[in-house]
C-alpha cells in the first residue's frame, strides 16, 4: 500500500498560517483595541486622511472625522452660526 504524500508547507505558507492564528488568538484576548484600529484605518480611508493624521488623533480620530462632517453642513446651510459654534466650543 502506498502512503500518501503529504506536501510540505513553503516557508510562506508556513507563516500565513502562523500569523493566521497567532492573529486570532490576539484579537479573542482584547479586541477593543484592534476593533478601534480597524474604525481609524476605514474612516482614514473613507476621508482621505494620511497616515500622520491617523497617528495624530489616534482612538479620537472618528470624533474629529464627525465634526469635521458637521462643521461642513452647517457651513453649507447656516453659516453664521459658525462663530457662535467656536465661541461656545472655547467656553467648554
Amino acid at each position: 500500500m502506498e502512503e500518501a504524500l503529504i506536501p510540505k508547507k513553503t516557508k510562506k505558507e508556513y507563516m500565513r498560517d502562523y500569523m493566521k492564528v497567532y492573529k486570532q488568538k490576539k484579537y479573542s484576548e482584547n479586541p477593543d483595541p484592534i476593533k478601534k484600529e480597524n474604525r481609524s484605518r476605514y474612516l482614514a480611508k473613507k476621508n482621505d486622511l494620511n497616515e500622520e493624521d491617523v497617528k495624530k488623533y489616534g482612538i479620537y480620530l472618528y470624533s474629529v472625522v464627525k465634526a469635521t462632517e458637521l462643521l461642513k453642513d452647517l457651513v453649507k446651510n447656516k453659516p453664521e452660526f459658525i462663530p457662535d459654534v467656536f465661541r461656545k466650543a472655547y467656553e467648554i
